[in-house]
This record gives C-alpha cells, structure tokens and sequence, in this order.
C-alpha cells in the first residue's frame, strides 16, 4: 500500500513548503493530489508549483477539478484547458462534493464530464465522492477508478484504520482518503504501485489484482496484519464449516448403525434424519460481503 495527501490552497503551500502539519505529511507521503481548478473560473495558482516539487521529489502525483454543478461540458473544457499540459503524466481526478455544488444530487453530471475529458485527453477520471455518495457517480464505476472519502475516526496518523465502507458498484477503492486529520491535512491510502499509477496517468485501464484485494483485506484490521484479518476470518470460518460436515458425516453413519440394530431401514432412518438438516439449514444463510 501506498500512501499520499491531496491538497488546496488550504495547506498554504508557500513556494517551497506547506504548513506544518500538512508538510510533515508530504514528507512521508508516496503521492500528492493538487486541487487544480473549480467551476468555470476557478484555478489554484500554486497548483505548478506543487506539481514541480513532486516531480523534483520523485513523487507520484494527480490533478483535480472540484466541480461545480454548472454545465459539465464547460467545467470540463475548463479543466483540460487549464491543465493542458499535466494529462498523461499525472492522474486527473474528478472532485464531487455537496458544498458549492449547484448540481449535487445529479446523477448524470459526473458521467457527461468524465466523457468529455477522455473524448479530449485519452484518460479517464478518478472519481472522489463521500462513501453515502457513492449513488449519484455510480454510472461512472466501469471507466473510472473510485476515490473515496470516509473516516473512521479522523486521526492524524499514518496508521490505516479498518475500513468500514461499501465500495458497490466498484469492486474497491483506488485510493481511500481515510481522514482529514481534524482537518489539517487529508490523508490517503491506495494499492496501486508506481507502474500502475503510471498507467492510469497515461489512460491504460488498470484493474485491481487479486493480490491488490489481498493487501486491502490484509488493512481491515486497523493497518496490522495477522490472524484477525478479514481473509483470516473467510478461512477461519471455512474451516469450521468443514468439521462440521466432517461431524455430520459421522453423525449419519453412527444414524445407520442404530437403526439396523433397531431392526429399521437404515436408508430411510438416514433420509429423515438428512431431510430435517436440510430444512434446518434452509433458514440459515451466511453471506460474505466483500464491498
């Protein structure tokens, strides 16, 4: 897992450093994401300078555009003007939020603007959206990544905390903003590596492995590892259902024994007793979701 900061003006990024709290966090971090432009007339002029302190770093780092709500073909044209020159190097995202959003509850406008920004650059967006928002951008899910917003606790930590959220229609994240740091800093976690963030930069579709997936559930247990993992819980508990069958194996065999010396059909004591488990078990389900 890498793990990175996306900020605005409101980490006061004054040419060469940030506020403390938020440059303490840069030092650490694998990725940087800069808020680039707003609406039709926003840009955030220290957006290059940033950008050119994570190349000068050796940082992975994205671009985005915080929609607001106005026609998203003009936000979208604003953004790609705006920021002709980082497409194909550094990941475009997508910022979708309730505050100073004309068009939150909009359904379509996500997709319309993303459609846009691939018909002129090739790529397609990351989409961040609050993890209870996830409806309103879902039509975007099989051409963009998710970016998701939730916090647990909001610490001010590198420690990753249990991730609690759904993630549907997407499969998982493609970077998770786990907390604001009491909104000082916002802090991101995400399982790409450097080729595939690259990758994504450059427009090539990246799914997430099974390996990914495996380093995600491996965080569900606040960022440690161990038998307490939510893998280690599916296999914990496929293997308890595996004695189980072994004890019921056994159970109708010992089933057969007694009814032939009961002088009973041992086949038709053995089918009752079969019947009446599986009506049992009809009433009960057990369900792993995974999203």
């Amino acid at each position: 897992m890498i793990k990175g900061i996306d900020v605005s003006s409101h980490d006061n990024f004054n040419g060469s450093q940030f506020k403390a709290n938020t440059e303490a966090c840069y030092r650490d971090s694998d990725f940087v994401i800069v808020k680039a432009t707003q609406g039709v007339t926003y840009t955030h002029r220290q957006c290059d300078a940033v950008i050119n302190r994570c190349k000068a770093d050796g940082k992975l780092w994205g671009f985005y555009h915080y929609a607001g709500g106005n026609d998203p073909i003009a936000e979208a044209e604003f953004f790609y003007n705006k920021c002709r020159g980082y497409f194909g190097n550094g990941i475009p995202c997508l910022d979708w939020e309730s505050i100073n959003n004309k068009s939150w509850g909009n359904s379509n406008w996500c997709r319309k603007f993303v459609d846009k920004i691939h018909e002129l650059s090739g790529v397609w967006c990351l989409i961040y959206v609050q993890a209870s928002g996830r409806s309103q951008v879902a039509s975007c899910a099989k051409d963009c990544g998710l970016w998701i917003a939730g916090y647990p606790d909001n610490r001010n930590s590198w420690e990753i905390p249990r991730f609690c959220y759904k993630c549907s229609p997407w499969e998982t994240y493609t970077i998770w903003q786990y907390s604001s740091s009491n909104e000082q800093t916002d802090r991101n976690v995400s399982p790409l590596t450097r080729d595939q963030w690259a990758a994504i930069a450059k427009g090539e579709k990246v799914a997430i492995s099974n390996d990914d997936a495996n380093t995600i559930w491996a965080f569900n247990n606040y960022g440690k590892g161990g038998h307490s993992t939510a893998w280690a819980n599916v296999i914990d508990t496929n293997l308890r259902i595996q004695a189980v069958q072994v004890q019921l194996t056994a159970l109708s065999e010992a089933v057969k024994t007694l009814a032939e010396h009961q002088g009973a059909d041992p086949e038709a004591v053995a089918k009752a007793v079969s019947d009446a488990v599986s009506a049992k078990l009809e009433q009960i389900k057990i369900t792993v979701d995974a999203k």
